[in-house]
């Protein structure tokens, strides 16, 4: 059925090599007979010329034959001699192969295919063929591997293909982009963990109150609102403004997992968690001049919850449990909407507050209807080196 849907062209391969021995021959014949089953139209000396045929036309099919889309050159200690010296058959094949390299017309026809390596473990590559990229059959553990690679490249469909062109973040088009000043406060309390100062811990508590005061910078503005923006797209979009600070906290996240003790760090970063909270209760914002709503403190409980899934998937991966655990089993003095300004001790559940705004945002874009929008924005916005399996494990955590 796909087959007859999607027309792949058959492609032709030639194969140059050296009768070296007949193991190798028998060696090279298996190789031919692999790309046949998969396809490929192989052109084989011993499956083509007969008594009588000229092998110099047959060797001069590499240029001549318009057909011939692909060449292969099997390299061993004695194909590497002949190429080099221009010897017999290989000789004619390489005159013909070397001069089609150098002057480069089409870089994606030839390539070499290792059949062994020296003593050293380097490859027997021609003079010609120097600094170029081979195939690697040589080692039985990694040929159906590198056979795959093969057969990608005869088709020219590359095992890896550089992914569509995205859009530029948020944060880069901003016009007058937030900038909360924690870069040296960061390095600072990084490399003193690492190095293991003893004000290391007090260089940890500077970095996440400078975050903590300076992330009122976040607070939506009177000409925010007043350029047409929605509070909606004002709140995503500083989401994505806070992307880089949020990877500069991972990493600092990072550090306290590997270096020093990191269940005394834990404590810290716990102290920073109930601090934030103080963003969740509705409150004019200093000097601001509109009518706020609740939604105007979204972009501080989804970032919040954001930072404490990625701090427990990075100490469960480093496996600090006792870290994870101050994280996920402290109690949270916080204030709430209900609490008349007293603060109340809550579980974990406290850092996890709906952000009504983003499921109204993507209504508002025409986007997708997801069950959790805050679920589906951190998925977008994964950060590659935490495994997602771990912020699938936190947030289970994080729910239990």
């Amino acid at each position: 059925m796909l087959g007859s849907i999607f027309k792949v062209q058959t492609p032709k391969l030639f194969i140059s090599y050296s009768w070296s021995s007949p193991d190798h021959e028998e060696w090279v014949d298996k190789l031919a007979q692999e790309l046949v089953s998969v396809g490929v139209d192989v052109t084989l000396d011993k499956w083509e010329l007969r008594e009588g045929h000229d092998i110099y036309a047959f060797m001069e099919q590499i240029e001549r034959d318009s057909a011939t889309t692909k060449v292969i050159m099997i390299c061993d200690w004695k194909y590497k001699e002949r190429a080099d010296s221009r010897e017999k058959g290989v000789g004619v094949e390489t005159q013909i192969i070397s001069r089609q390299v150098y002057e480069s017309t089409n870089q994606t026809k030839y390539v070499a295919v290792l059949s062994e390596l020296d003593d050293q473990g380097q490859p027997f590559l021609p003079i010609y063929y120097k600094g170029r990229i081979y195939i690697d059959l040589s080692n039985e553990e990694t040929y159906s591997e590198n056979f795959k690679q093969l057969v990608h490249w005869v088709y020219d469909k590359p095992l890896k293909v550089k992914p569509p062109l995205g859009k530029p973040p948020a944060y880069i088009l901003e016009e007058n982009p937030t900038v909360l000043g924690t870069e040296v406060a960061a390095r600072r309390c990084k490399d003193a963990i690492k190095t293991g100062k003893p004000y290391a811990s007090g260089a940890l508590s500077e970095y996440f109150q400078t975050l903590y005061q300076n992330l009122e910078r976040f607070w939506i503005q009177d000409i925010e609102l007043k350029e047409g923006k929605t509070r909606e797209e004002i709140i995503f979009n500083h989401i994505e403004e806070f992307l880089p600070y949020r990877d500069e906290a991972l990493s600092v996240f990072e550090v306290m997992a590997i270096y020093g003790n990191s269940q005394e760090n834990a404590q810290v970063l716990y102290k920073f968690f109930e601090n934030l909270t103080h963003y969740f209760v509705p409150r004019k914002p200093e000097g601001g001049t509109y009518s706020y709503t609740d939604l105007d403190f979204d972009f501080y409980k989804f970032i919040t919850y954001e930072l404490v899934l990625y701090a427990i998937a990075i100490f469960i991966n480093h496996e600090k449990f006792e870290a994870a655990s101050v994280i996920l089993n402290h109690r949270y003095y916080v204030e709430t909407t209900n609490s008349g300004g007293r603060k109340v001790a809550l579980n974990i559940a406290a850092l996890n507050q709906f952000a009504d705004s983003l499921g109204k945002y993507y209504q508002l874009n025409d986007g997708p209807r997801y069950h959790s929008p805050t679920g589906a924005l951190i998925k977008t916005r994964l950060n590659t080196q935490i495994a997602s399996i771990d912020l699938n494990l936190a947030a289970y955590q994080h729910k239990s």
